[in-house]
């Protein structure tokens, strides 16, 4: 899959210049009546709510241990947002948090009346074992209320900073974060969306401690009269266009000490860092305790292929996720037979190693954790395993924790880009691509009959990515055939039968009536001949497009018609043919509609090619999905004669 390419989706090597004159100072509770009035800086007039100012600050102790300071300020316009007086402060459980206030305002008699939060409304909840948060719901709000509150958190971790949000799903008039670290402290920053901060700016002060002189930096990011945050469909996820900015930390060196650096130089140095980890070498070396499955599992298969798939498919049957369960011991995943998704396809590799086939661990970032940052080389960029193995110089990569899907196929959301091979022998890269596409075929025989009515038998063959998805999505094959004639009302289906093909394919008969009396009118018959799995509507229906498509897989369905004519009945139109293509080489479709031999003969036939189009390739793909739409909803009329 192409990345997106983002405006600013860079990391941040830049120059600060000085400060510009800093926004008015405006301290909790000080509030004028003006504030009440929508600011006029702000175009989006139909918000719920928009926030006055967020202001976050992040600096150390004397311990140098991170603290957060945080103060919103948020103008309710209608009861839609009302949820925001509802706050949620999460920390871990090892930090500590003070200085808690809320507050809500209202005009009153021509007077700012301001309602606070009291210290026993404010309760702890436990969110896990490692997380808790604090939370409050501030009083008296009303549409047209301002609600404000702030708090501080120290923090005992200085790897990671806050993520800092410079965009929200309503309207920001200002939003500022600052942060004030000691100078041997070297973060990289990693800005991302779409949006360009209005200021960026830095200062320096000298600072002392235990008789070592040193300097303190405070960079100050500003953004003002941000747009809220639109989602737009088939996209990766929000996160990814969202305008926000991390921090981590890449070196360190104390005054009189070496430089420390955290982050390796290269990605092939993180994959043998990795790979010597207890945890990895676990993975690699084989464990015993597969000896006797493995026997079991190879019982009367003789080929090396043949082996690897049962590995796979008994990997994929017989373990479970469980996210409750989270071990670096292979024997307790092995002996629970549940685990996060990775666990399972840590033991899937494990299996393999001790079969005796070359296989590792691929780390990847999924669709919805962003593109692969190419400049900074951080473990944390990634977010997923796969598993690889290599057989006669052929890769397969696999993914045994999701059910139903098939061998050598990836799910949609891990297939971003590449992966990292973790090995200490032999570090590389894979590429995350699709071995399938949701493919159909269909052949339908229709008879005309001469009440006007139609019988019919449909032949449907589901495979790859289109079988998985509709295993996924129904748990009994039953519910998708009740779905199936929920969705075709004028349908009267009278025997509907599903066999599961080799464990991807799924091919169906389907026999069905129409009465006349839904397509019949004055002796004509009327009907599209695209009698399922029709485009009805454009999925493309914004006019301009701010972010890529993505959609889920490549798409490849091929639908055959054979429409017998009766005796007695002529054909008065068809449909003209169609052929449509997208820009490089994107997607094509194919319409053809001929009288042969007394039947009437259409095929449709859709290909999309790949899974990401640009926002400049947005226009061809609507355009062609309009025409599809079009095309399908031409009727076949067919009129009895004299």
């Amino acid at each position: 899959m192409r990345q997106p390419i983002l405006l600013l989706s860079i990391l941040l090597l830049i120059s600060f210049h000085s400060y510009s004159q800093a926004p008015e100072e405006r301290k909790f509770g000080d509030i004028k009546t003006a504030d009440f009035d929508f600011p006029t800086s702000i175009s989006d007039s139909t918000a719920g709510a928009v926030i006055l100012f967020d202001k976050g600050k992040i600096s150390t102790d004397h311990n140098f241990e991170t603290i957060l300071t945080h103060h919103v300020r948020i103008l309710l316009l209608n009861s839609n947002e009302f949820d925001r007086a509802t706050i949620k402060i999460p920390y871990g459980v090892k930090d500590y948090i003070k200085k808690i206030k809320g507050s809500s305002y209202n005009i009153i008699n021509g007077k700012v009346v301001e309602s606070e939060v009291s210290k026993k409304d404010i309760f702890t909840e436990k969110v896990s074992d490692e997380v808790r948060q604090e939370r409050f719901t501030i009083p008296n709000v009303k549409e047209g209320s301002i609600i404000e509150y702030s708090y501080i958190v120290s923090h005992g971790n200085l790897s990671s900073l806050a993520t800092w949000y410079f965009q929200t799903s309503v309207p920001v008039v200002y939003s500022e974060y600052v942060v004030k670290m000691p100078s041997f402290f070297n973060y990289v920053q990693l800005l991302s969306g779409t949006l360009p901060l209005s200021d960026v700016s830095f200062n320096t002060e000298n600072a002392q401690r235990n008789g070592y002189s040193y300097q303190v930096v405070e960079k100050k990011f500003i953004s003002r009269n941000v747009p809220a945050f639109v989602s737009e469909p088939f996209i990766t996820g929000k996160e990814n266009y969202i305008s926000k900015i991390k921090f981590d930390l890449s070196d360190y060196q104390f005054p009189g000490g070496h430089r420390v650096n955290l982050i390796p130089p290269t990605y092939f140095e993180l994959s043998k860092k990795l790979a010597a980890d207890e945890y990895y070498k676990g993975v690699y070396s084989g464990n015993n305790f597969f000896k006797n499955e493995l026997e079991t599992i190879f019982s009367g298969l003789d080929s090396d292929l043949d082996k690897i798939k049962a590995i796979y498919y008994f990997v994929q049957e017989n373990y479970s996720i469980d996210t409750d369960i989270m071990s670096s011991s292979m024997r307790k995943i092995f002996n629970e037979k549940k685990g996060w998704r990775q666990d399972i396809n840590m033991i899937l590799t494990s299996m393999l190693n001790k079969a005796g086939y070359e296989s590792y661990i691929v780390r990847l970032s999924t669709r919805s954790n962003g593109p692969l940052n190419e400049i900074y080389k951080s473990a944390k960029n990634f977010n997923y395993s796969i598993c690889l193995v290599r057989l006669e110089g052929n890769d397969y990569l696999l993914d045994a924790s999701e059910d139903y899907l098939p061998f050598n196929t990836l799910r949609p959301e891990t297939i971003n880009g590449k992966g990292l091979i973790i090995s200490e022998e032999n570090p590389g890269w894979v590429d995350l691509k699709y071995d399938a596409s949701s493919k159909e075929r269909a052949y339908s025989t229709i008879k005309i009959l001469e009440t006007g009515g139609i019988n019919g038998v449909v032949q449907l063959q589901k495979s790859d990515y289109s079988a998985y998805y509709l295993k996924k999505e129904f748990d009994k094959l039953d519910k998708y055939i009740d779905k199936f004639q929920d969705d075709l009302p004028v349908w009267e289906i009278t025997d509907h039968q599903i066999t599961d093909h080799n464990k991807h394919d799924l091919k169906e008969t389907i026999n069905f009536e129409i009465s006349e009396s839904e397509i019949m009118l004055d002796d004509k018959v009327y009907f599209s001949p695209i009698l399922f799995n029709k485009v009805s509507s454009n999925p493309f229906k914004l006019d301009k497009r701010l972010f890529p498509v993505t959609l889920q897989c490549p798409i490849d369905n091929n639908y055959t018609y054979r429409i017998e004519v009766p005796e007695g009945f002529e054909v008065e139109q068809l449909p003209k043919d169609l052929l449509i293509a997208l820009p490089n080489e994107g997607g094509k479709y194919l319409y053809r509609c001929q009288l042969m031999n007394g039947a009437i003969m259409v095929n449709s036939t859709l290909s999309i090619n790949k899974d990401f189009f640009t926002v400049e390739e947005y226009f061809y793909l609507k355009e062609f999905y309009a025409q599809i739409v079009e095309k399908q909803a031409e009727q076949i009329v067919i009129a009895k004669r004299g």
